[in-house]
């Protein structure tokens, strides 16, 4: 049993770390404008979505966490860099899965009123403090700081959303 768990462990610390070099890599790419985005005509649901829930419903799950993703839109399609999306929803789901203890994430596609696609990924989590708002996207800020923090993370993947979306040009 000890052993497992040091293996489990293990496992585990190399996969944050894995991560977070993947992070700094891609951050990396962006910031200095290697990364070639290549934007096209993509289904955000069917190319984008479906495969990401494929991927987190099983973290979902593992936290008996109810997990969905809901296509509303008749025509949900974008003119984006499917990789580089990707990438965004990935945080932004993996986000809402580790900041929620209980309840739920949902991820919904929709049009608006003007007809515009918008993509929401909602969850049950506590949410994040008002004060610390205007610091969520800066590079390696998290709200909580210090070795006493609840959630591992290294404060890189809210910022690499943002840039991702500014890529796009989606907000």
């Amino acid at each position: 049993e000890d052993i497992d768990g040091y293996i489990t462990s293990v496992h585990e610390s190399g996969a944050r770390i894995i991560r977070t070099v993947e992070l700094i890599l891609l951050m990396s790419e962006i910031q200095t404008g290697s990364y070639k985005n290549k934007p096209q005509k993509t289904n955000i649901y069917k190319d984008v979505l479906v495969p990401l829930n494929s991927k987190y419903n099983t973290d979902a799950h593992k936290k008996n966490l109810e997990f969905s993703v809901i296509n509303k839109s008749d025509f949900p399609f974008s003119n984006v860099d499917p990789d580089s999306i990707m990438h965004a929803f990935s945080h932004l789901i993996e986000n809402a899965i580790k900041f929620t203890e209980k309840g739920k994430v949902t991820v919904l596609v929709e049009n608006n009123q003007m007809e515009s696609l918008v993509v929401t990924v909602e969850d049950t989590g506590a949410g994040i403090a008002e004060e610390y708002m205007p610091k969520m996207f800066n590079l390696f800020s998290q709200e909580e700081q210090g070795n006493t923090r609840s959630y591992d993370g290294n404060g890189l993947g809210l910022a690499l959303v943002k840039k991702l979306c500014e890529m796009n040009s989606v907000s």
